[in-house]
């Protein structure tokens, strides 16, 4: 049952600005939600500061809001940004097209969402359920979920805690480390609500939602979709319970709370909570910008820090789950830069550290294989102490105190990259 919801919580959404028309309901409904928010405040320990719109939303509504969320300006820029990262690091094919599979997988399955913006929750309900005297089993699930989002916004302020302090786009890896966060939250109240309705029943419990995704396909995260997109859409959720519960068996809803003003910010302190929990963070690694080394027209569109969840999904592409999450797991600190001519080829280079030398050498040795098995042929020193294969492009590495990598197009553009 903790997989199925897992799918299901990966469709619930967090800070959302979208506006669903207000729903009224009638009397019994009224208390059922009343008797629902009491629980989640309760099994929170969260006052309610003020009240909550509820509304439900059609899934024709839902279409129609997220078509002008997605081609918002902004949105569709970060998408185009996210893809460009996904495409060249072999996370997405070429022919895949991220925005269209966000439109597909967003407006077609989101069950529920929280709106930080204009205060409201909204569950997804086909017409008539306003009209029961209470909700589904489902639905109360979704329902609760959204209503510690709504708690955590009235006491943390959701959309600060979600842009940073200066209010600019946070890391990668960082906004991921904090959506784990308050996705853990969430994800620990509901599965304690949902294993309170289930000790009377555990079976009738587990039929009604087998029966509720079977007959709402929408649901699950269909497995057509990029396995980049399955899992990081399920990450914050399953990683991030496991992570609030860590907290929680340190000190309490104190200790959850607490982690808001000072939320974690790398994937790793998720992974590993202990490194949350002491203070470990990720270790700053420079590159130099090497535009004018690669030439008229070479431009540097990307950097960042690849952290531990997506240097991990980078080393899947070519190697096995269980490989990729050990080698990953000693992660120090990485920087990434991304260069494109603006003719389709791009140049990635990549240097990390790591906690201890044996961390160091499993990664390299991970690294390279997966290089080997990308490049279909084996890596080879050569003279400038690099190990590299050509293929469709050139694929080096390199490793010292750090572990390195550079992917070129050519000879001529790699010997750019690395000049002094």
């Amino acid at each position: 049952m903790r997989r199925l919801l897992a799918h299901l919580a990966a469709l619930l959404c967090l800070s959302l600005p979208l506006q669903a028309q207000e729903t009224t309901f009638n009397d019994a409904l009224t208390a059922h939600l009343q008797t629902l928010q009491d629980i989640t405040v309760t099994l929170r320990e969260l006052p309610l500061l003020e009240a909550v719109d509820v509304r439900f939303s059609s899934r024709e509504e839902l279409r129609a809001k997220y078509a002008v969320l997605l081609d918002d300006p902004e949105q569709r820029a970060e998408t185009q940004r996210q893809q460009r990262v996904f495409r060249a690091f072999g996370l997405l094919r070429p022919e895949d097209d991220l925005q269209t599979i966000y439109e597909d997988l967003y407006a077609a399955q989101v069950a529920g969402y929280y709106d930080s913006e204009a205060k409201y929750l909204s569950v997804i309900a086909p017409e008539g359920r306003t009209q029961l005297p209470t909700l589904p089993l489902l639905d109360q699930i979704i329902f609760v979920h959204e209503m510690v989002h709504a708690l955590q916004d009235q006491h943390f302020d959701l959309t600060t805690y979600l842009l940073g302090a200066d209010g600019q786009r946070l890391p990668s890896d960082e906004l991921m480390a904090r959506l784990a966060l308050a996705e853990g939250d969430a994800m620990l109240v509901m599965n304690v609500y949902a294993q309170r309705v289930s000790a009377a029943n555990p079976l009738g419990t587990l039929f009604q939602l087998a029966q509720a995704s079977a007959q709402n396909p929408a649901l699950i995260i269909p497995p057509s979709a990029p396995p980049i997109v399955q899992r990081q859409l399920l990450w914050p959720y399953e990683q991030g319970e496991a992570f609030v519960r860590a907290l929680f068996r340190q000190g309490g809803w104190g200790a959850v709370n607490a982690a808001y003003a000072n939320p974690p910010r790398t994937t790793e302190q998720v992974f590993h909570p202990q490194k949350y929990l002491g203070g470990e963070e990720g270790q700053p690694v420079s590159q130099r910008d090497a535009s004018a080394a690669l030439g008229q027209g070479w431009t540097l569109v990307e950097d960042g820090v690849l952290g531990q969840f997506f240097l991990r999904e980078w080393l899947r592409t070519q190697l096995g789950r269980d490989q990729a999450h050990r080698a990953a797991s000693g992660w120090g600190g990485d920087a990434y830069h991304l260069y494109e001519d603006g003719s389709g080829r791009s140049v990635i280079a990549f240097a990390s550290v790591w906690d201890n030398r044996d961390e160091r050498d499993e990664f390299a040795q991970a690294l390279r294989a997966m290089l080997e098995a990308r490049q279909g042929r084996a890596l080879q020193a050569r003279a400038d102490g690099l190990l590299c294969a050509t293929g469709a492009d050139v694929a080096c590495m390199s490793q010292g105190q750090e572990v390195r990598a550079f992917i070129a197009p050519d000879e001529s553009a790699l010997a750019a990259l690395l000049a002094p």
